[in-house]
């Protein structure tokens, strides 16, 4: 087999597997990049040996990434949309705790708007930055302003230190570069502002316990960080850590079994908006992480 890519944390080679792959990559389809994926496929999993990050090899990796959400289409996730508005709601919540209008918020992966909504009606001036034309059209539907392109392309081409808060739900683990788009999240909060972001975290009890059947070992899921790993390039980025507490999604239970017992085949049930029963999923391996931007005369 050919060499794994080098580390894309910190770019030394020679990393060994971890986990191996499971079922059949043929057995996927274009659903793997979808938020409500339900695939099957479980990528192998590498281990640095020098910085210990957990990554899928980077060779295996879309040859146009930011072209594969780009073009992504979920339907699925209009027919949750009332449950994935709990989410959103639980996430505004914990923004709440730091800040209050009319601090200007910018959403790094707004996808279809849901978490906009939340902030434009607690009086919040929001902005979102997506790469999905069918989720920012979504969002700009409803009266939103939105970016359509990946974070690298957009924050890139934008003017620095515009924002009182900066937030990303669960994005950084799709990039191929986490510690640029931490760089790049830092460089558009204003000084003193707060950049707030969740992610994966694999050294909680659940994914220790499950092992490789982790559900959130999934194709789009580049990186697999520890609490450690995100606060170290937090500070590489000037970002001050203020807190971190688990991240809660709010599911339906069918969807919550299948991606709990995705060895065997999905459920052949449909999540409506009429779906009444509603439950936390709150094991703490994904996490919120809070951080305030470093004036640069500290």
């Amino acid at each position: 087999r050919a060499a794994v890519g080098d580390c894309p944390m910190c770019g030394a080679g020679g990393a060994r597997s971890h986990y191996p792959a499971q079922d059949d990559r043929r057995s996927d389809d274009t659903s793997a990049y979808r938020c409500t994926t339900t695939t099957r496929f479980r990528p192998e999993v590498f281990r640095c040996g020098q910085c210990e990050h957990w990554f899928t090899d980077p060779n295996s990796w879309p040859a146009s990434l930011g072209g594969e959400y780009e073009s992504l289409v979920d339907a699925e996730y209009l027919r949750m949309i009332g449950v994935k508005r709990r989410t959103f709601k639980k996430a505004a919540d914990v923004v709440c705790r730091y800040a209050r209008p009319p601090a200007a918020i910018l959403e790094v992966g707004s996808y279809a708007g849901i978490f906009l909504d939340e902030m434009a009606a607690r009086g919040f001036p929001i902005t979102g930055i997506e790469p999905s034309t069918w989720g920012a059209q979504m969002a700009q539907e409803r009266g939103h302003t939105v970016h359509q392109g990946t974070a690298e392309d957009v924050l890139a081409a934008q003017d620095s230190e515009q924002w009182d808060v900066v937030v990303s739900w669960d994005v950084i683990e799709h990039v191929p570069d986490p510690r640029q788009f931490v760089r790049l999240l830092s460089r558009a909060a204003k000084p003193g502002g707060l950049v707030v972001f969740s992610t994966l975290d694999r050294g909680n009890w659940f994914p220790r316990l499950v092992g490789r059947r982790w559900p959130w070992i999934i194709p789009m899921h580049l990186h697999y960080f520890d609490q450690e790993a995100i606060r170290r390039i937090s500070s590489e980025a000037a970002l001050e850590f203020v807190d971190t507490k688990p991240h809660v999604h709010y599911t339906t239970p069918s969807y919550a079994l299948n991606r709990l017992v995705r060895m065997a085949r999905p459920l052949p049930v449909r999540h409506t908006e009429s779906s009444h029963l509603i439950v936390p999923i709150a094991f703490g391996d994904v996490r919120t992480f809070v951080f305030r931007r470093v004036p640069a005369d500290t």
